[in-house]
């Protein structure tokens, strides 16, 4: 991983804590003068298309998503510092990969990489429809 700015942002997955860089604060030479905090449920699908963008659209190897704290640093900056709408259509490419080829295999190897480490702590679609969120 790259050098990290001074200035960090945290995010709290699952109760561990993911320190970041914010585009915001990137190299800005005036200190903080608050902290915003707030919380955005996000499902597995939805970290399953970070994780898509990130090696497809964001230049991300593999082998830079093996650490688990290194995965939710970055899945954290893409959801804060993509546009939704890019995340959605990540995911959406995400399904649509064909087993049997390259992207069907980096597919299947993000999808157990969001189960892995982000895990039972985020809802995934059908469990969050049988526990009525998002209703």
């Amino acid at each position: 991983m790259g050098k990290r700015t001074s200035q960090l942002a945290t995010a709290t997955i699952g109760g561990r804590d993911t320190e970041f860089p914010t585009a915001l604060r990137d190299g800005a030479d005036n200190a903080a003068d608050l902290r915003l905090t707030f919380t955005v449920p996000v499902s597995l699908r939805e970290i399953e298309g970070a994780l898509w963008f990130l090696v497809w659209r964001g230049g991300v190897a593999l082998a830079d998503l093996a650490d688990p704290a290194d995965a939710r640093f970055l899945v954290v900056s893409a959801l804060l510092d993509e546009a939704s709408v890019d995340i959605a259509a990540a995911a959406d490419e995400l399904s649509q990969a064909r087993r049997g080829t390259h992207r069907g295999e980096v597919a299947d190897r993000l999808r157990h990489l969001a189960a892995d480490v982000f895990g039972p702590t985020v809802p995934s679609p059908r469990r969050a429809r049988t526990a009525g969120v998002g209703r």
